[in-house]
């Protein structure tokens, strides 16, 4: 889980689900689903960054309803972590 600055909560399970709560985690909202299992979940400001297995790292500038890739030039995609900075 990460918490966005907007005090947004941001969640991912083992279903490849992403998550958000507005309410401080009383209660969740399914906002996008990726096809393989999400690795790694970090936020920096109000950017979600998501590390999806064998398909790279992704990013959401909407809390987390529409997601596109920052792999261009990433000739290997399995990466098994992530530092935002």
């Amino acid at each position: 889980m990460t918490e966005l600055s907007n005090g947004i909560l941001v969640l991912a399970n083992f279903e490849n689900n992403i998550y958000i709560s507005v309410d401080e985690g009383a209660n969740w909202i399914e906002k996008y689903s990726f096809d393989n299992q999400i690795f790694e979940l970090k936020s920096f400001s109000n950017v979600i960054y998501a590390l999806i297995q064998l398909k790279g790292i992704f990013r959401s500038v909407d809390n987390g309803s529409n997601w596109s890739s920052l792999n261009q030039n990433l000739y290997n995609r399995n990466i098994t972590s992530m530092e935002i900075s």
